[in-house]
């Protein structure tokens, strides 16, 4: 029998690995982009899907997001831009 997944009310994070859901995307030769849907226990949906830079991200670095994956991609690719 597999456990229950049930989302902790005290901090709203959800138990539940969520790796199957990445996805990696090469940006250039130094980078890669990962993306990951996760549909939050909230009714706003701009938030579902994030990315990130898998070379590089630390805790800190620029997370981008978005209510589809393009949407994240491109938010972080404006992140990283910003911060050049």
């Amino acid at each position: 029998m597999s456990p229950t997944i049930r989302p902790n009310v005290n901090d709203m994070t959800v138990t539940k690995p969520r790796s199957s859901n990445r996805k990696v995307q090469p940006v250039h030769e130094l980078k890669s982009i990962v993306t990951e849907y996760w549909a939050k226990p909230i009714p706003v949906r701009q938030f579902d899907w994030t990315a990130v830079d898998d070379d590089t991200y630390e805790p800190g670095c620029p997370v981008g997001y978005g209510a589809t994956e393009a949407e994240a991609i491109a938010d972080l690719r404006e992140q990283l831009e910003d911060a050049q």
